[in-house]
């Protein structure tokens, strides 16, 4: 079972547009990349990636943008790179060496698919003007991982603390089977360490549970035992039958995205408020059939619940974990703890080959 206090840390993110933060990032990166246990020529691929990710902000976005890096289980390293451009009208000519809208040898998009394990890439060119049109710019995941299997496949998990600290009160649970994916997706009531402490215990009851409605029951038995306050969602998702059983008490929030469909879809799954461990009805819950290609996005009240499928095209095309990194990103409250898990229906690519 994964917890995201060990499985999905953010281990840095400067912006590009100073060659001083270049440097910076690529030193951390190259040091995580050592303790990980990363060989000399794989670090040498991810120092290069992490130049042209930067050295492309600066060129197409006028550096508005910044990268990031992440560790996820294998061990796993992500580049995640965000900027707010013009955005590639045509993505797979910019892929092709040689194809260059600056004046340069036209080879760092194309190099990063060779460069790491598994790149994926995610643009959107500038739409108009007004308050209403929606995210622009370019969005890219470049993997590298030490696992023949990474995250389980099609999942995709994003977890932020206040402030970065080291404590952080949401937590994400996660265990994958070969015909389910089962999560518990818990915010402890505040911040810091006694948020943190609050769901440190509650991974034995998913362990324990199978049914989402018992798993908050149990999670309900533990919190009040120890003197602790959460609101939670559970979740299961059955990849053979698309089936979805959700449960929830609280301000978490939970949303079906279905792109598929010749509209595509955002349907919100809310639930009865309450909080676990002190007083609360019971769990409010939702057991849907999915479409194939269908989303489940469970997050914090750290991420706006508000959005548009408008303002992000043929995102739900892509996979879960760039997904989460770009929707933490955008959607992130800067005054809270923010949690997000994108699970897919059918998972499809687990991440661990190199690919768009």
């Amino acid at each position: 079972m994964l917890s995201s206090h060990e499985a999905c840390r953010l281990l840095g993110e400067l912006p590009a547009a100073r060659e001083s933060d270049r440097i910076a990032l690529r030193a951390r990166l190259l040091a995580a990349a050592q303790r990980y246990g990363f060989p000399a020529p794989e670090r040498e691929r991810m120092a290069l990636a992490c130049y042209e990710l930067a050295t492309n902000i600066v060129k197409h976005a006028e550096g508005r943008g910044l990268v990031q890096i992440w560790y996820q289980p294998g061990p796993t390293l992500d580049l995640f790179a965000v900027d707010r451009g013009r955005g590639i009208a045509d993505l797979a000519q910019a892929l092709q060496d040689g194809f260059s809208t600056s004046e340069t040898f036209g080879k760092g998009l194309g190099s990063l698919e060779r460069l790491s394990d598994y790149c994926e890439i995610y643009s959107v060119p500038r739409r108009g003007a007004g308050p209403r049109r929606g995210w622009h710019g370019t969005a890219v995941l470049a993997r590298f991982s030490r696992a023949a299997e990474a995250l389980p496949a099609g999942v995709g998990l994003f977890s932020r603390s206040l402030h970065d600290d080291r404590a952080n009160g949401d937590r994400l649970f996660l265990e994958q089977g070969s015909h389910h994916t089962r999560w518990l997706h818990v915010d402890g009531l505040g911040s810091g360490p006694r948020a943190q402490a609050s769901s440190a215990p509650l991974a034995q009851a998913l362990a324990a549970q199978t049914d989402p409605v018992w798993v908050l029951e149990a999670c309900d038995r533990l919190l009040g035992a120890g003197g602790h306050r959460a609101v939670a969602a559970a979740g299961l998702v059955r990849h053979a039958g698309r089936g979805l059983e959700l449960a929830g008490v609280g301000d978490v929030h939970a949303h079906l995205i279905d792109d598929g469909a010749q509209q595509p879809e955002k349907r919100q799954l809310g639930f009865a408020p309450g909080i676990l461990g002190a007083v609360h009805g019971r769990a409010s819950t939702h057991r849907l059939s999915l479409a194939a290609g269908a989303l489940v996005v469970s997050a914090s009240d750290g991420i706006r619940r508000r959005w548009s499928l408008a303002d992000f095209p043929r995102l739900p095309r892509h996979h879960p974990q760039l997904i989460a990194y770009l929707l933490g990103y955008q959607l992130g409250r800067l005054a809270d703890d923010q949690s997000l898990a994108v699970i897919a229906a059918t998972p499809g690519k687990a991440g661990t080959a190199a690919g768009s």
